[in-house]
């Protein structure tokens, strides 16, 4: 496509998003003598946040294990499908979250 002279042509980037349907993981109905993963992304407090959170389920609950885990996304530090297997073959449950 050709432009006159002082035109510019605008491309609009939005598309129609594509919706997907997912199911939630099953629950277990008590954590008491579970393994819990928690894994951090590294966002602003979210090592905090899911510290805390830790801290309290360990209050509250008598929990076999506590695995926490780490991903800095955007970085290039190699493929996170093994401690997500990890966490996936070791733990009862699973806390994932960002930072706030």
């Amino acid at each position: 496509m050709t432009q006159a002279e002082g035109e510019i042509e605008i491309l609009d980037p939005h598309v129609e998003p594509k919706l997907r349907t997912y199911r939630l993981a099953p629950r277990p109905a008590d954590l008491k003598g579970k393994v819990i993963g928690v894994l951090e992304n590294t966002k602003p407090n979210a090592a905090q946040f899911l510290d805390q959170l830790q801290k309290a389920l360990s209050e509250r609950v008598e929990l076999a294990e506590v695995i926490m885990r780490s991903h800095h996304p955007g970085r290039h530090e190699g493929d996170m499908t093994p401690t997500l297997h990890e966490l996936a073959e070791r733990c009862d449950a699973v806390v994932t979250g960002v930072g706030i």
